[in-house]
């Protein structure tokens, strides 16, 4: 019995790398890329396959295939969508549940195509109802019985046609159960993964750059159509590797050529095609001698030749489609951003199929992958918190992209810039926080991944192969168990399960009859594609859009229609007038939003300046002052900055302040100076503190101001300011026409004094013994002292007599 515990330590640890994760995807500067090398049909699928699977299965890794340039690698990527024994010799069977032979057997009955039937319709339709609800087996059973009753020879011939095909998938899938399900070598973790089916839920994503050569006809709607704006490679600094690609040998001189062209966010291919902006460029540099004196070196027919081949590069390159006008909606960053934050899909894929000219393939893939590493290196910390499992990023039959060059063939520059940039990704997959699983063959397997492979499988290999990879003893043991019995007999009948050599760092050996030997079998039950499905077109899309039957369709029509009017069916002229149309749209556009940008500062401005008139409660006594405080605010809310001057405020609110001095004025028009001070005059305690308590003018105004809004709580600030000056005039006068303040301002009466006469005016009018009022005084009289007194006082100012004594007659 061959041993299995050390290639399924391999596997083992195989598993522990796939059930933990970097949670939060934080930088690691570990990485587990695997490259699995063997001869086709040796077990490299079922490996990876087993792993992917079981990692999915568990929610553990989201699965990038990044490269699928045929529909025999999308039917390798879509088994993960069926149960285990689903994906049989497409030319022996249909599917499980669509049996067309029954159905058809029941097309002709109804036609009266046989003659004299024993089987009826209503047989049939039993048949297709067993069919639909159980297994093989007892399918099987049921022909039989109609096989057995049929007299008929070209009926029973069409019946026992479509039992052979029943007795096939049976076959299949006990020849799985047996050598899976049951084996007792094969370690639980395996068998316990597969007797559940596993792979019944998967989600799938296929994204595929759009181009002339998309079918027409109905697809499975689980396709992603995008295009690569001409801008991504200016708007994203680390896009850069997918125009080496194209421009391998002049990168660096065209990358001058295309920064100049592209307009971020504004840019088309036909930019880059006619590269307008250049036409008129002086393509000299300027100089000096040595005394000073300054000169041109004129490279202008150097210039044009790199120009006139970066035209032609582009516009041979991408005349199939893929490149896009910057504005174009079926772009790939939000909708790959969206499925690697998402729970579902569980497989991203990068179909390429469509594309017929190899190096533009490179180009998408390259972008492909630079995008995903871009969209994970600038991640918001929520955003990374949803990154709760591993990213694995596979390239099957990657000896089609990453190529070694040999004697009889040298690489192409576009395919060094490629290998290069596999090289470095794999180098700084930590950082990506990618896994790279590579599926080669052995005798084309470049060293770059050799070199950054943490985890090799080699699952088996010619004997031309072993010479190159081992050396001395190891070698020379190798080829001699390649040519024993045992080994032969590693070559069964039972490819599903691989067989070969499992490799990490040191060949695992096994041990029969004293003699050591190489390799080992794999049993990893991994059903796959029994017949390569490379004949279908890519007009044929009916093994999917059949089998596929729970996924709707789409057409691509439509992507393609978009992406040509835009780009790619335009003569110079209608497209430069065209974009001088969008240019000027786009800058009426932009004016209007300035203007809608300049309104709402200036709106804002205003209210600003109302609100604090308010607060404060009157006119400032300077605006530019205020209109300083509220541009120094606007600064700080992070707008206006460009607004540098007080007249950015000033100007938009003249007619708010125009306003508001009107109001106030009206306001202080509402009030009499004279009235004010009058009122003072009849308050003995704020007179007394007028006339004793303010020392100077401008406390005498001050105390005015303070009788005004103490009397008079509407008034505002400004207007009570305003009042005080002219009420305290007409205080001022009166107090001195009086006696009872001297020129200077100053008291001239004691306040004792004062507030004795203060209180004696105050008293009720006397009245005469007729009960008449006594005559009030006129407004100017004379004493017989010879004082002269003035206003509503009874007695003389001088002498101290009454006013019916002493007025002159």
């Amino acid at each position: 019995m061959i041993a299995l515990d050390k290639p399924f330590e391999f596997l083992y640890d195989l598993n522990h790398i796939l059930t933990t994760y970097n949670e939060g995807q934080k930088e690691n500067s570990q990485n587990n890329n695997l490259v699995v090398p063997g001869i086709p049909r040796s077990g490299k699928g079922q490996v990876t396959g087993w792993a992917k699977e079981h990692g999915l299965e568990g929610g553990h890794i989201k699965l990038f295939e990044v490269h699928a340039s045929k529909i025999s690698h999308l039917a390798e990527v879509f088994q993960f969508l069926f149960p285990n024994g689903f994906f049989l010799n497409r030319k022996a069977k249909k599917e499980l549940d669509h049996e067309e032979e029954p159905k058809g057997v029941k097309q002709l009955l109804k036609q009266d195509r046989y003659s004299d039937p024993d089987t009826t319709v209503s047989d049939i339709e039993d048949v297709i109802e067993v069919f639909e609800e159980e297994k093989p087996p007892r399918r099987i059973e049921k022909l039989d019985e109609l096989i057995e009753a049929e007299s008929n020879d070209s009926l029973r011939q069409r019946l026992e046609e479509a039992r052979e095909k029943q007795v096939e998938i049976r076959d299949r899938l006990q020849q799985i159960y047996n050598w899976g399900y049951t084996n007792s070598d094969l370690p639980d973790l395996f068998r316990r993964n597969y007797s559940n089916g596993l792979n019944s839920s998967f989600s799938i994503q296929v994204f595929t750059p759009i181009s002339r050569n998309m079918p027409t006809c109905d697809v499975p709607d689980f396709f992603e159509p995008f295009a690569v704006p001409v801008d991504d490679f200016e708007r994203y600094e680390q896009l850069k590797w997918g125009l080496r690609i194209i421009h391998p040998d002049r990168f660096n001189q065209y990358k001058d050529f295309y920064g100049r062209a592209v307009k971020v966010g504004d840019t088309s291919y036909q930019d880059l095609r006619n590269v307008d902006d250049l036409k008129e460029s002086d393509h000299f540099v300027s100089k000096e001698y040595g005394d000073g004196e300054s000169f041109k070196d004129t490279r202008v027919a150097h210039q044009k030749d790199i120009k006139g081949k970066f035209q032609r590069d582009w516009d041979g390159r991408f005349t199939e489609g893929v490149v896009c006008s910057s504005d174009f909606e079926y772009k790939l960053r939000p909708r790959l951003k969206e499925a690697m934050l998402s729970d579902e899909p569980d497989i991203v894929t990068l179909y390429t199929g469509f594309i017929s000219d190899e190096t533009l393939r490179k180009f998408v893939m390259v972008y492909f992958m630079e995008t995903m590493f871009d969209i994970v290196r600038n991640l918001s910390g929520t955003e990374l918190q949803k990154l709760d499992c591993q990213f694995i990023a596979s390239i099957l039959e990657a000896q089609e992209v990453i190529k070694k060059s040999s004697k009889s063939n040298s690489l192409s520059a576009a395919d060094r810039a490629f290998n290069r940039f596999i090289w470095e990704a794999m180098n700084d997959s930590g950082h990506y926080n990618f896994n790279f699983w590579f599926d080669t063959k052995p005798s084309e397997t470049h060293g770059n991944l050799l070199s950054k492979a943490s985890k090799r499988i080699v699952t088996r290999m010619n004997k031309e192969d072993v010479r190159s990879w081992y050396t001395g003893s190891t070698r020379d043991d190798i080829l001699e168990a390649f040519s024993t019995r045992d080994y032969r007999q590693l070559d069964g009948s039972y490819p599903e399960f691989g067989y070969g050599f499992i490799y990490d760092d040191n060949v695992v050996d096994w041990r029969k009859n004293g003699r050591t030997r190489y390799g080992h079998r794999l049993p990893t039950p991994r059903m796959c594609v029994q017949d390569p499905v490379d004949e279908i077109s890519n007009e044929d899309w009916s093994l999917f859009t059949e089998e596929l039957d729970r996924w709707g369709t789409m057409n691509f029509q439509e992507y393609m229609d978009a992406l040509f009017k835009e780009d790619w069916e335009k003569s110079a002229e209608p497209y430069i007038e065209e974009s001088k149309r969008k240019q000027r749209e786009k800058e009426k556009e932009e004016e209007e939003r300035e203007k809608n940008r300049k309104e709402m500062l200036q709106e804002m401005a205003r209210e600003k300046l109302r609100l604090k008139v308010e607060q404060r409660g009157g006119i400032p006594d300077s605006w530019t002052s205020l209109s300083e405080e509220i541009l120094e605010e606007m600064h700080e809310e992070g707008r206006a900055e460009d607004w540098e001057h007080p007249k950015n405020i000033m100007d938009p609110t003249k007619d708010l302040r125009d306003e508001l001095e009107e109001e106030f004025a009206a306001q202080a028009d509402d009030f009499d100076a004279e009235e004010i001070s009058e009122e003072m005059r009849r308050d003995e305690d704020a007179i007394v503190r007028f006339l004793f308590g303010a020392t100077s003018t401008d406390e005498k105004v001050y105390q005015m101001k303070k009788f005004i809004q103490d009397r008079y709580e509407d008034v505002p600030s400004d207007v009570a300011e305003e009042l005080a000056e002219d009420a305290a005039k007409e205080t001022w006068m009166w107090l001195k026409m009086q006696g009872y303040m001297t020129n200077g301002h100053q008291p001239d009466v004691e306040k004792e004094e004062f507030r004795e006469e203060m209180e004696f005016q105050g008293s009720e009018p006397e009245e005469d013994d007729s009960g008449s009022e006594v005559e009030p005084p006129g407004e100017e009289w004379n004493c017989r002292c010879g004082a002269w007194n003035q206003g509503d006082r009874v007695v003389c100012r001088s002498c101290g007599g009454n006013y019916e004594e002493t007025r002159e007659s």
